[in-house]
C-alpha cells in the first residue's frame, strides 16, 4: 500500500508501507519520528492506494482517500498490536496510523 500525506508546502509525500485491517479502520506501523507522521499530525487527511500487483489480467485498484491518527501508547497501542499478529513487544517508537477510511474508488485493467 502507497500512503499519500501533504508536506508543510502542500506537496504529496508518498511512501509503500505494510497495512492490516481492523474493526473497520486500516492500521500502518511505523517509526514516530518520521516525516509523515509529522504531515499528519499537521494535516490528518491521508491517501492510500494499494492494487493486487498483477501484471495478469485484471488488474485490481483501491484507492482511499480518509483521515488518519496516530496510536502511540497505553491499553490502545497493546490492542492494535495484537491485531496485527506481531508477537512480543514493540520496538521503542513504534506507533500505528489509524485511517478512517472517508472515500474509496475500486477498479480494474484490463
Amino acid at each position: 500500500m502507497v500512503l499519500t500525506t501533504l508536506d508543510a508546502d502542500g506537496f504529496p509525500h508518498s511512501v509503500p508501507m505494510g497495512y492490516f485491517p481492523f474493526e473497520g479502520k486500516l492500521y500502518l506501523g511505523c517509526r514516530r519520528a518520521t516525516r509523515k507522521v509529522r504531515n499528519l499530525l499537521r494535516d490528518p487527511r491521508v491517501s492510500l492506494y494499494v492494487d493486487n500487483g498483477r501484471a495478469e489480467k485484471p488488474h485490481l485498484v483501491v484507492s482511499i482517500q480518509g483521515t488518519a491518527r496516530l496510536v502511540e501508547s497505553g491499553d490502545e497501542l497493546e490492542r492494535v498490536r495484537r491485531a496485527s499478529g506481531r508477537e512480543g513487544a514493540l520496538a521503542e517508537g513504534v506507533v500505528y496510523v489509524e485511517v478512517t477510511p472517508v472515500k474509496m474508488r475500486c477498479w480494474e485493467h484490463g
